[in-house]
């Protein structure tokens, strides 16, 4: 590894040159001071004091927004396709990486999560709460494939109950049973009475 990425209180990511010890390029990363850097092979993912986590190109185009924080954001980790975004607002965020959408928010710390890591398949988050919590990731991503399912179910669910509604208005409905003739004779002898 030649170079390294570096995300600084002044907004900047910079590119350091390991060899020449030096940096090469640097750039204006966030709109406040930038907290928490995770660098992959595609993206430099970047969050801080910005309730925005942000992607960027190794050559510092910015191609992807993360949007869903209320608050800083300490601490990202990426896992498979998903990235993981820890922040003020008590909870850490799951991302998919390529399109940006929330896969999850998981909940259970009562203060700022400061820290993700992952080790053994499971995901441990630390907060200001002084506590740390162990996540199963298999399990995250089981609720994840769950509730895509059942989105893809309800989505069909309501195409087939429009098709039921414009059946019944445009196509033959069903004929109306004629008024029972016991029942009317039954009402005129109680009204004769």
């Amino acid at each position: 590894m030649s170079e390294m990425f570096a995300g600084l209180w002044d907004k900047t990511i910079q590119n350091i040159d390991l060899k020449e010890k030096k940096v090469k390029n640097a750039w204006q990363a966030l709109n406040d001071a930038v907290k928490a850097i995770c660098v992959t092979e595609n993206y430099i993912f970047v969050a801080g004091a910005d309730p925005i986590v942000k992607a960027w190109t190794k050559d510092g185009k910015k191609c992807k927004d993360y949007i869903g924080h209320q608050g800083w954001v300490y601490s990202l980790q990426v896992y498979e396709n998903m990235l993981f975004s820890g922040g003020d607002d008590k909870t850490i965020k799951v991302w998919d990486i390529e399109s940006t959408v929330m896969l999850d928010e998981l909940i259970g710390h009562e203060n700022g999560v400061t820290s993700l890591e992952f080790a053994n398949g499971e995901l441990f988050s630390g907060s200001y709460d002084h506590s740390i919590i162990c996540w199963d990731v298999e399990e995250i991503k089981q609720q994840i494939e769950e509730r895509d399912l059942m989105k893809v179910e309800e989505k069909e669910s309501r195409v087939m109950e429009e098709k039921m509604k414009g059946t019944k208005k445009g196509g033959k409905s069903a004929k109306k049973a004629p008024p029972s003739k016991t029942a009317g004779k039954t009402a005129k002898k109680s009204a004769k009475k």
